[in-house]
């Protein structure tokens, strides 16, 4: 019998064993923002294991707009060594689609390199996020956030900029953060005419 197409949220189900037959349920035909809607207001774990078994969970975590990553929303039984959470982390990332983020909060304790922060935020970080948290806390300054990634697009719409145990090295090619009304530098490397560097074309506007 031929299926009906549509969206991947129309097309969602779940499936599970019972009785050793496998028993298809389908999902009420809903339109995707309601399913993106939804899919927002689940906590965020249970929202990552949602995704892994309905389609339109999946489809609605590619969206998914805020992603608060730490020890504390990370933490289970399965997950106890830094080398796990960096691969629970890379997983949850890489799942997304990197459309849509609009806050990203990413305290590491740690427990990820240079390589995979880099990837993170190249993924996760776009034209319209408005939040980004960084601390990659560590017991000294190793990471050098990537200046690069504040393209125009991220500069226009990006209000909060919080960045801890890292190295930032702003230069005046850089460009001024239109939408920056809070901003938090903790344990950052930083010179003063860095600091200059980043102040002044938001001065000039």
């Amino acid at each position: 019998m031929d299926k009906t197409k549509g969206s991947p949220c129309q097309q969602g189900y779940l499936e599970s064993s019972q009785a050793g037959k496998m028993m298809r349920h389908s999902i009420p035909n809903l339109p995707e923002d309601i399913w993106r809607h939804i899919h927002s207001l689940v906590p965020q774990r249970d929202a990552a294991r949602a995704s892994c078994v309905s389609r339109a969970f999946l489809h609605s975590w590619r969206c998914r707009p805020n992603f608060i990553l730490n020890r504390d929303t990370l933490q289970s039984k399965a997950h106890v060594s830094g080398v796990n959470f960096s691969h629970t982390l890379d997983c949850i990332l890489r799942r997304h689609s990197g459309v849509g983020v609009k806050t990203l909060q990413l305290v590491l304790d740690d427990i990820a390199n240079n390589g995979d922060l880099d990837s993170w935020l190249q993924v996760a970080v776009a034209p319209g996020i408005e939040e980004l948290i960084l601390m990659p806390i560590s017991g000294m300054i190793k990471y050098n956030f990537p200046c690069s990634l504040l393209s125009e697009g991220i500069r226009n719409s990006i209000r909060l900029l919080t960045l801890g145990y890292c190295a930032f090295r702003p230069t005046l090619e850089l460009g001024p953060l239109r939408s920056l009304t809070s901003l938090c530098l903790d344990t950052v490397g930083i010179t003063g005419y860095e600091l200059e560097c980043f102040f002044f074309p938001i001065l000039v506007l």
